[in-house]
């Protein structure tokens, strides 16, 4: 996962390519790099680190040009370091590469044969130098593309300069995302259209096999066979306020603070009075094909597999067919049962997350209808589905799920209440009452942020704590995942959340000597169960953190620590657990003086 940058244009390219891959870094921080041509010369500056540190040393050490590329890496192959870096160069091309060459073993042995010698230890090398290779036999830069993408496997997005040619850029893709600028007297290509919205909303989103070739005059469309094709430009909402941090200090938490915002215009998007609005109804998610459908199965991974574990369980509360969950990366490896009545719902925030695309594909080529919750406008999980909801989050720059989480489940409510009624499970009346409900929860979570210097407070007592647990029932124990893993994202803190239900089966055995055990108890059915586990865990001297919208005289009796939560229904209730666990995991991570938005070791968009 990395991201690529190019621009072409009137102006001098370094600010542009700064400013795009700032907006960039959150897809990887390993180590950034920029080129462009002046003079007839490939100018490089690369560091290990990232984009602010290749700044400081581009002021230090400037380079001109009005064409040029960039990339923020997230090493897969080869160490982070400056030799690995991109862009690469090599003979009179340079390229930028997002991806992984499945078969570069096999290009470079033949290369070596005859006579490259590779200076990193990337799988990317083996690009620049068959660029330059055919380049040299192949003076039409299409042509070359054309032959060099028919000898690479696996997923990229690649751009290209060719010193030669110093006012063209030459861009190609492939199972990963990549973007075109149209502006001004300028043109870009990107990873994510956030790396040039300051620059204009003009986009046309490269789909698999397209080449593209950018030049001062404009941009030209090719097919995988060379072909001129004509690719729709689509004006992009969003603006460079909803990239801009707005006076918090950092991107997570003012996405923190987004939610209910997010959540009342996914709302809007799919509800219209008590009913389903129009824009639902263009998904064209039909009730007689919904009645067809026997079997539902949720498909993601990391923080939207969370979400589709509380999925699995909304669904399961209004729907009589079997649901199941599986992660994608485990579905890929294992022989589903999957037929044409089988409805897969797939959720990926970038839309473009490998193994989630994999693993819908594999379904769709079973029969499955794919149905795609994402937050992106155009991208690979969307172009295979059946069906595409997407959630009103807006750019999401901090690595960190947090509003594109809510936003999902957002959606799987309406989604579920839709489908209940399609099927009979539910009666027209029942689906309004569920409506409005939905339509409140926006106000509810209002409510919640009135505990964030409650929240502060604890965390500045457990951020030195160097493991904690989070426990759960019902609905809540996939909160309990999310949680763990925000922990563990932003505060580097060994959690693990766990039903509470299982205490006495493995987890009684970590607690005591103050050990922090966060506790999720909403009022509901499982309210006394959890009051007794949570007994338990008192007693053997665990600090006790309750998370609770029913705070009652037992509560208050063993609570080292108490945040209250509004009254809600305990089906919606991760919507609000879920935003306190992240003022956890953020306040952890900031007394720890971590880079919350950018943890280590993590990229956001799962590519590769």
């Amino acid at each position: 996962m990395s991201g690529v940058f190019g621009y072409i244009g009137e102006n001098h390219a370094v600010p542009k390519i700064i400013e795009g891959l700032q907006f960039l870094d959150y897809r990887g921080y390993d180590s950034a790099g920029i080129a462009t041509i002046h003079n007839n010369e490939i100018l490089l500056r690369k560091v290990v680190g990232t984009v602010p540190q290749l700044k400081t040393y581009i002021d230090v050490s400037p380079i001109e040009g009005t064409i040029g590329l960039g990339h923020t890496r997230w090493a897969t192959h080869g160490a982070p370091t400056e030799r690995n870096a991109h862009p690469l160069a090599y003979g009179n091309t340079c390229i930028v590469h997002n991806g992984i060459v499945e078969n570069y073993k096999e290009i470079e042995a033949q290369l070596r044969k005859e006579g490259y010698i590779f200076h990193t230890d990337t799988d990317s090398e083996i690009i620049v130098c068959l660029f330059n290779k055919i380049h040299q036999q192949q003076k039409s830069i299409l042509k070359t593309a054309q032959e060099v993408l028919k000898i690479i496997e696996g997923p990229y997005a690649i751009l290209v300069m060719f010193q030669d040619q110093p006012d063209k850029i030459l861009a190609a893709v492939n199972g990963n995302p990549l973007v075109i600028g149209l502006g001004e007297n300028e043109f870009f290509a990107a990873s994510d259209v956030t790396a040039f919205i300051n620059s204009t909303p003009n986009a046309i989103f490269m789909e698999d096999g397209d080449i593209a070739i950018l030049s001062r005059l404009g941009v030209r469309m090719y097919d995988s066979h060379g072909n001129r094709k004509e690719s729709p430009i689509n004006k992009i909402e969003f603006t460079q306020t909803d990239v801009e941090k707005g006076g918090y200090r950092k991107y997570m938490l003012k996405e923190i603070f987004e939610q209910p915002r997010v959540v009342r215009n996914t709302i809007a998007q799919y509800i219209s009075g008590s009913d389903f609005s129009d824009e639902f109804r263009k998904i064209k998610l039909h009730r007689k094909k919904l009645k067809e459908i026997n079997k539902v199965l949720f498909l993601a991974c990391g923080s939207t597999a969370n979400s589709a574990i509380i999925g699995k369980h909304i669904f399961e509360t209004f729907l009589k067919v079997p649901v199941d969950f599986n992660l994608s990366s485990e579905h890929m490896y294992k022989k589903s049962i999957v037929d044409e009545k089988t409805l897969i719902i797939a959720i990926s925030q970038s839309g473009e997350t490998a193994d989630t695309v994999a693993s819908a594909k594999q379904c769709k080529k079973a029969g499955a209808k794919i149905l795609s919750i994402t937050n992106s406008h155009e991208n690979s999980l969307s172009r295979i589905s059946d069906y595409v909801m997407r959630t009103q989050a807006g750019p999401e720059l901090s690595v960190s799920s947090t509003k594109t989480f809510t936003a999902a489940l957002t959606v799987l409510y309406i989604l579920a209440g839709y489908f209940a009624l399609s099927k009979g499970n539910m009666s027209k009346k029942e689906s309004v009452e569920l409506n409005e409900k939905i339509k409140k929860l926006p106000d509810i979570l209002e409510k919640v942020y009135g505990q964030e210097e409650k929240v502060e407070e604890i965390c500045s007592s457990i951020a030195s704590e160097k493991a904690a647990m989070i426990s759960g029932r019902g609905i809540n124990y996939a909160v309990t995942l999310e949680g763990a893993l925000k922990l563990q994202e932003i505060a580097y803190m060994y959690a693990f959340g766990f039903a509470s239900g299982e205490l006495k089966h493995g987890p009684i055995a970590m607690i005591g000597d103050n050990f922090p055990v966060i506790n999720l108890l909403v009022d509901g059915m499982y309210y006394e169960k959890m009051l007794i586990d949570i007994m338990e865990i008192k007693s053997r001297n665990s600090k006790v953190i309750i998370v609770t919208n029913r705070a009652g005289e037992k509560v208050r009796e063993i609570a080292d620590e108490i945040i209250e939560i509004p009254e809600v229904e305990e089906l919606f209730s991760p919507l609000l657990t879920t935003i306190v666990l992240q003022f956890i995991a953020y306040y952890s991570g900031f007394f720890r003086k971590n880079d919350i938005d950018k943890p280590r070791n993590i990229a956001k968009s799962v590519t590769v």
